[in-house]
This record gives C-alpha cells, sequence and structure tokens, in this order.
C-alpha cells in the first residue's frame, strides 16, 4: 500500500491544484492524489505529528475491506459446501470411520474460523482492517477492547484445530497410500512418515507462536518473538508441509500407472484415461494451497494476507479427491469378501487395523489368508488354478521384474486376459474392476479370478478353462 511520510503539524490551509478537473463516480480528478493531514494520537510520543493522506488511499482502504469480506465469506461458503456434501452423500457405514470423523472436525473448525472473520469485517469495532490504523499505521497508541481479544482468541484457536484435524486427515491418507512400501520397505516408510509428520509438527510449533505473539500484542505485553520472521515462518511452513503430503498423492497416481503397464490393462480411451491422469496430478499436487501459501511471504501484506485464508479450505476441497486412491482398492477388497461369504481371500492385514472398530471386526488377518489359499481342494481330473504362494523372496522378485520387456505372465494374468478377450458384457466387468484400482499382491488378483469365475458359472456361461476348480 502507498504510504505518505510523516510531517510535522502545519497550520490548516488550502491548496488549490495547478489544473481542475471532475471525479468519475468519486474517483480520480485533480483533488485525488493531493495529500491532506490528519492527526495521530501518539506516533513516536509526538501528539503534534500529523499523517499526510490522500483520497486514493482512502479508496485502497475500502477495496481492501470489500475483498476482505468476499474472501472470508468464500471461504466460509466453501467449508458448508463441503460439510454438507460429506453429511449427505457419505453412507452412514462411512462416516464411522477415522477418516471422515477427522474430515468433519476440520470442517467445523475451518468454518467457525472463517464465520469470525467474516462478521469482524463487517462489524465497526471488531473489524482488524480500521481505517484509522491502515491509513495512518498507528499501531503502537491503539488500545484493543476485550471483546476483540476475545475474537481474536477463538480465531486463532479454531485456526489451530483446523491445521490438527485436516493434517491428521492427511496422515490417515499417508498410512493408507503407503502400505505397500510399510510391507517391503518398513525403513523407508517410516523414514517417509517420520520427515512428513516432523515438517507438520514444526509448522505447527510456528501457528502456535504466531498465535501468542499475535495474542500478547493486542494485550499489550511485549514479547521477544519477531513478529514478522514467526509470520515468514507460519507461511513457509505451511507450503512445505502441503508440499511434502501431495508427494504422497502424487506417488500414488505414478503407481496406478505403473500397474496398468505392469499388469497389460489398456483402455479404449487412452486419451481421456491420460486427460483424467493429467488432471488428478495437479489436483493431488495441491498447487492451489502452496501457491496461497507462498504469497504469504510477499512483505507487503495488506491484501495478499486475505487470499491467504483460502489456504485451509482449498486442501480440504481436494482431500475427497485424493481420497479416492485409498478407498478403491478398499472397495475391491469388500466386494471380495462379500463374494467368497466370508473365505478370507483378498482381505489386508492393514485393514484389521484400520476399520476394526468401524467395521467390527469383519476383516481377515492376512495369516488366515495363507492358511486358506493352502488348504484348496483339487480333483484329479481337472485343471487346476496354480496357487502362487506369496512369499516374501516371491514378492521380492515380481518387484524386480521388468514391466516393458517380460512377456511371460503367470497363470493368473493369464486367466484375466482371456476374460477381457471374450465377446461378453458381463466378463468385461472383470477389467473394468482393475483399472479402477492397483493390484497390490498374488492373492488379490487370484481371488478377482475365482471371483470372476464363480459369476461366469452362475450365469451359464463357459469360460476357455472350463475345468478350473473354483474351490
Amino acid at each position: 500500500m502507498h504510504s505518505a511520510p510523516v510531517t510535522a503539524a502545519v497550520s490548516p490551509s488550502i491548496v488549490t491544484p495547478a489544473s481542475t478537473g471532475l471525479a468519475d463516480n468519486g474517483y480520480g480528478g485533480s483533488w485525488y492524489t493531493v495529500d491532506f493531514a490528519v492527526p495521530v494520537s501518539n506516533l513516536n510520543d509526538d501528539p503534534n505529528v500529523v499523517k499526510a493522506i490522500n483520497w486514493y488511499m482512502t479508496d485502497q482502504f475500502v477495496q481492501s475491506t470489500a475483498n476482505a469480506g468476499s474472501i472470508y465469506g468464500i471461504s466460509f461458503g466453501i467449508c458448508l459446501i463441503l460439510f454438507v456434501y460429506v453429511l449427505l452423500l457419505t453412507p452412514w457405514s462411512k462416516m464411522r470411520r477415522q477418516f471422515f470423523v477427522l474430515y468433519i472436525l476440520a470442517l467445523v473448525s475451518e468454518m467457525v474460523r472463517s464465520l469470525v472473520d467474516t462478521i469482524r469485517v463487517g462489524k465497526i469495532g471488531m473489524s482488524p482492517y480500521s481505517a484509522y490504523l491502515s491509513l495512518t499505521g498507528d499501531v503502537g497508541s491503539t488500545k484493543w477492547s476485550t471483546g476483540y481479544i476475545n475474537l481474536s482468541i477463538t480465531k486463532q484457536a479454531a485456526a489451530i484445530l483446523s491445521y490438527i484435524f485436516t493434517i491428521a486427515c492427511l496422515w490417515t491418507q499417508a498410512y493408507s497410500l503407503l502400505r505397500h512400501i510399510r510391507h517391503n520397505h518398513s525403513r523407508l516408510y517410516w523414514a517417509i512418515m517420520g520427515v512428513l509428520t516432523g515438517g507438520s509438527l514444526a509448522t505447527l510449533a510456528f501457528d502456535f507462536m504466531y498465535a501468542y505473539s499475535q495474542i500478547r500484542r493486542l494485550q499489550g505485553y511485549p514479547t521477544r518473538l519477531n513478529f514478522n520472521t514467526i509470520t515468514s515462518g507460519t507461511w513457509m511452513g505451511l507450503a512445505l508441509s502441503f508440499a511434502l503430503w501431495s508427494l504422497v498423492s502424487l506417488g500414488s497416481v505414478i503407481h496406478l500407472i505403473y500397474t496398468r503397464i505392469r499388469f497389460g490393462v489398456r483402455a479404449n480411451r487412452a486419451s481421456q484415461f491420460s486427460l483424467a491422469l493429467l488432471v488428478l496430478v495437479l489436483l493431488d499436487s495441491f498447487l492451489v494451497p502452496i501457491t496461497l501459501c507462498l504469497l504469504g511471504l510477499i512483505p507487503n501484506r495488506f491484501d495478499i494476507t486475505k487470499a491467504t485464508s483460502l489456504v485451509t479450505p482449498a486442501v480440504l476441497a481436494l482431500l475427497p479427491i485424493t481420497f479416492l486412491f485409498t478407498t478403491a482398492h478398499r472397495t475391491e477388497m469388500s466386494r471380495g469378501r462379500e463374494a467368497d461369504d466370508g473365505d478370507g481371500h483378498g482381505a489386508d492385514a492393514d485393514n484389521v487395523n484400520n476399520e476394526a472398530n468401524s467395521d467390527n471386526g469383519s476383516t481377515i488377518c492376512e495369516r488366515c489368508i495363507n492358511c486358506t489359499c493352502r488348504s484348496t481342494e483339487t480333483n484329479s481330473d481337472s485343471t487346476v488354478l496354480q496357487e502362487l504362494n506369496p512369499l516374501p523372496r516371491a514378492r521380492e522378485l515380481r518387484h524386480r521384474e521388468n514391466p516393458f520387456r517380460d512377456q511371460v505372465r503367470d497363470p493368473v494374468d493369464q486367466e484375466l486376459a482371456d476374460i477381457d478377450a471374450m465377446p461378453s458384457q458381463r466378463t468385461s466387468q472383470a477389467s473394468e474392476d482393475l483399472l479402477m484400482g492397483h493390484v497390490p499382491d498374488e492373492q488379490v488378483l487370484q481371488q478377482r479370478a475365482r471371483r470372476v469365475m464363480r459369476s461366469l458359472v452362475s450365469s451359464n456361461i463357459t469360460p476357455r478353462s472350463s475345468q478350473t476348480n473354483l474351490a
């Protein structure tokens, strides 16, 4: 914002510009940028000091206040729409899961913060953007009322709670997306989660210091903390924290592409699929909230700090999209449990930890899966689909395969390829299910083949490998 110099007190006088001109709608004209003196309460402990301002500066203040009210209202509207969307369109069985509970708490906290900001802007005496402070910069001699301080404390507390619940949602999402790394590379997994959690905790510490220093300034107590340094550190920490969490979602998109190439999954509309992946990459990269955080690092924050109020709502708006990658495979697993009547094929050990409270222990541990796989009965006059024991060595060898040169497929992959080649529309659902999620190991892929074969037999459709034992 343009800041006019402070001059000594002068006697009131009328200054006529050299050229006269009328203002259009109150803006412009020859008087628009002519400075006039206004008294300042106690700037530099000198009551006779005045501040030179002009009409252009007052219009800037009005514009900034209007922008602040609009942005705070948009922030509240985004959170309210997301809150209604989650309550009305999310099944009750999912509402009890940890992610959705934390997500609703984050939305409520952010709505409280946005609502407080929206009300403060339109109420004289409670707005942080008064004309006197904005035009004169006389912060040192300004006294703040108890109601204003209480509203500021409420806002800071709601902002901190909103950030905590948002980070908890991101942590839950990362825990689900990184389960493959957790099984095969536990040290790498804990290193990644340690960096993500440490960065978020450091940012949370800056948030606490920022709120503490701001409240102490309003109460008139000086602090040893440099407020500008804390503000810059808070915005930088937010940008780096969200950037690190977004890498997890980006990794899930890359893993999806790699899985499609590895298992030879082909789509009829490759251009649309590529465009969808590009959009997902842009959304999962958190470009909008990270950009808003970086705007807070600009020294002149008179107008930019209002835009930074959209950081957390932008992250909350993107979370349901990024969480689709954590639920796509889980949906496949639940379908497998329903089709197999609880035989345990395809269940994941992580679902035992994640959904034991919400699903009443309906998942089965991986040890039961291995036992069921080994107990499969075979007939002497039938061609048996080879059972693959998911030993750690077998998994390691599959991870080392070259997806571009390896032309040899195991029997399960060959069975799925034969099913996809059938002209029946009913059998094409197998390939569609395979497109939506990644295949974590041989057991899940084998379970899918059995489920499809059972549906073919129940529909009187004879598959190519008609002698396959479906037990």
